[in-house]
């Protein structure tokens, strides 16, 4: 909890964990496998196609944002995991 983070704040806070992360789990069931792989095949035609320094840098920078978004995709999911299993503690031990 944070510093001075009320009872209240922190459920609040881990419901909208919770939420991010079905939201982000539900893109990757829905795309995850096929987005990361149609991302791999065009940067693999792009980096054929490229014919400047330039353009490889591209192809490099816009593989890496499609690398890094599906890792911030799947860290939401565990983070979300984690707020819902909290809550469900904390929903027990209350009774």
């Amino acid at each position: 909890m944070a510093a001075n983070e009320t009872v209240q704040e922190k459920k609040l806070r881990l419901t909208h964990e919770a939420q991010r992360g079905r939201e982000a789990e539900e893109l990757l069931t829905k795309f995850g496998d096929k987005w990361v792989m149609a991302a791999g095949e065009k940067a693999l035609l792009d980096l054929l196609k490229a014919e400047t320094m330039g353009e490889l840098w591209q192809v490099r920078s816009d593989y890496k944002a499609a690398v890094d978004l599906y890792g911030k995709l799947k860290s939401a999911v565990s983070k979300g995991k984690r707020a819902a299993e909290m809550l469900h503690k904390e929903a027990l031990s209350n009774g």
